[in-house]
């Protein structure tokens, strides 16, 4: 039996229009990232300068089109949750590129990964609270044992290090979602001190996957999910009140 990384979420096929998002919600969408070549073109027109230069320096036509779905995904729901147009989104991009939507209480992040060549993306969206989202495949290889002893804080060391003091890979790859998450709720990416911010509820043991904290001037709360046992993500949001989550899965008929 594969080790349980994240809770398990209960995926939406079946999706009732109109989209609607209030503040006791968080709403998550698991999708792959491949749209139809009238799609792309439409996308396309969608794009703002900065977007068609990303997409542009994209190396690959999969790269790009996996940037193109997200942009598509992106735009098509923030526009349903704001019952307009996908003309009249518009996103704004602090210092750092995390966008948000001008004149709009909707906070969303969105994140992607690869596995076996196939894109996913994983969006999240709530409303007032600053949120942030990263998904990574367990298959991911890297250097986990030094990237945890230079990232990760004592508590987290503890998390990922087994009773023989070697690491546990999938483990590490967790934290680092967590890291992620909060960078991106925050505005910084990874531009932080990870070592200085415990993200690992110190009773780890009875409560491994979800963890309120404060880091001095906001209230969080971390949640880790497993999309599916191929993946583990992680979603922050500010505050420490437990949202109702509502987990979507229909990529191809977002219209």
């Amino acid at each position: 039996m594969a080790k349980l990384l994240g809770t398990t979420l209960d995926w939406q096929s079946t999706i009732e229009e109109p989209l609607t998002l209030n503040e006791s919600e968080l709403h998550i969408w698991w999708l792959p990232l491949s749209i139809s070549p009238d799609k792309k073109d439409y996308t396309l027109t969608l794009l703002s300068e900065r977007q068609l230069e990303k997409y542009h320096r994209r190396s690959t036509p999969e790269l790009q089109e996996s940037y193109l779905a997200g942009r598509y995904f992106l735009i098509t729901l923030l526009a349903k949750y704001s019952n307009c147009k996908p003309t009249d989104i518009s996103l704004d991009y602090n210092r750092l590129n995390k966008p948000s939507l001008k004149h709009s209480p909707i906070e969303f992040n969105f994140t992607d990964t690869s596995i076996e060549g196939v894109n996913i993306g994983l969006l999240a969206f709530c409303l007032n609270q600053q949120v942030g989202v990263d998904l990574e495949a367990c298959s991911r290889v890297s250097e986990y044992e030094q990237i945890a002893r230079r990232r990760f804080s004592k508590t987290e060391l503890d998390y990922v290090q087994n009773e023989n003091g070697s690491f546990d890979r999938e483990r590490c790859l967790a934290i680092w979602t967590r890291k992620e998450a909060y960078g991106k709720a925050i505005g910084k990416g990874i531009n932080f001190q990870m070592n200085q911010r415990n993200l690992v509820n110190e009773d780890f043991k009875n409560s491994p996957f979800h963890y309120n904290f404060n880091d001095g001037q906001e209230d969080w709360r971390l949640l880790q999910i497993q999309p599916d046992p191929r993946f583990i993500a992680t979603v922050v949001h500010q505050s420490h009140q437990e949202l109702l989550i509502k987990a979507f899965n229909r990529p191809y008929q977002i219209a």
